[in-house]
């Protein structure tokens, strides 16, 4: 059931990103260069990981 729950978010998440960077002409960026908004964007993706596992249930 978790695995099946799974796939359909990362499918969907390709859905979304496809759709982000054809249709609506959203361009990746592909580095952050080496400033303090580095520093801010690993912080930031730390914790919104550390939230994930603590609200994730196991």
């Amino acid at each position: 059931m978790w695995i099946m729950f799974f796939i359909i978010i990362i499918i969907i998440s390709l859905f979304i990103n496809k759709f982000q960077t054809k249709w609506l002409g959203v361009e990746k960026k592909e580095k952050i260069s080496e400033t303090s908004g580095k520093n801010i964007d690993r912080w930031g993706r730390g914790l919104i990981l550390l939230i994930f596992y603590v609200l994730f249930p196991m």
